[in-house]
């Protein structure tokens, strides 16, 4: 279907998901899908929240369920809006020149994790909800990407790219404090795109580690 990301509303009954046309290379917009309990859902339940002529790679809706925040390159560059569930203009977050990419609302709604190339390099970041200054987290000399808040919004987990003992380059999962730190490694070598389960107590991952032949699945 083209589907490259999806939300839950916070009631579980409704799904908003980014959608990426076969036809038409780099352009993708936000639509959304009810969830029913006794049919799958089908196109024709399907509502265009945007109609961009414009790429939409990653998309998180508000802990109210009210507001979708989106990475957008509908001005040229990828930056940040905000949109209701409902559909209707676009609201800017973002202006700065580098990109920015993978907005997630912390718990509380109040401040927005991302990564971004604003120092020259891929690393974490935190903005305000509505906007404003950000401020960087992590200062990896590779790359670091996929936060991740912790369900009580003090910590971030994120994907960062690491040299291991024969100086090769793989994947490693740390978190860092919100408000500044540092970061904690887990590990590395064994996953991408972590996020927390709601009690806090697990780190889930996406890895094809110990499948033959391998293939992504979920630890």
């Amino acid at each position: 279907l083209g589907m490259r990301r999806a939300v839950f509303s916070p009631d579980g009954t409704k799904l908003a998901y980014q959608k990426v046309p076969g036809k038409i290379l780099g352009v993708a917009n936000v639509w959304r899908v009810p969830v029913f309990s006794d049919r799958p859902a089908t196109w024709t339940d399907a509502e265009q929240i945007t109609s961009d002529e414009a790429f939409i790679e990653f998309v998180d809706l508000h802990p109210d369920g009210a507001t979708l925040v989106f990475s957008s390159d509908r001005f040229g560059n990828q930056d940040f809006y905000t949109i209701p569930v409902e559909g209707g203009p676009p609201q800017r977050l973002t202006t700065h020149p580098a990109q920015d990419w993978n907005p997630v609302w912390s718990p509380n709604g109040q401040e927005i994790a991302f990564y971004s190339y604003r120092n020259g390099n891929r690393d974490i970041w935190v903005m305000p909800a509505d906007g404003g200054p950000a401020r960087q987290l992590t200062y990896n000399p590779l790359t670091d990407s996929s936060p991740a808040w912790s369900p009580d919004g003090k910590y971030i987990v994120y994907q960062a790219t690491v040299t291991n003992q024969d100086d090769l380059l793989e994947s490693s999962i740390s978190t860092v404090p919100v408000e500044g730190g540092v970061p904690k490694p887990l590990g590395s070598g064994f996953g991408i795109t972590p996020f927390w389960s709601p009690d806090g107590q697990w780190i889930y991952i996406t890895s094809d580690r110990d499948t033959d032949p391998p293939r992504q699945r979920l630890w």
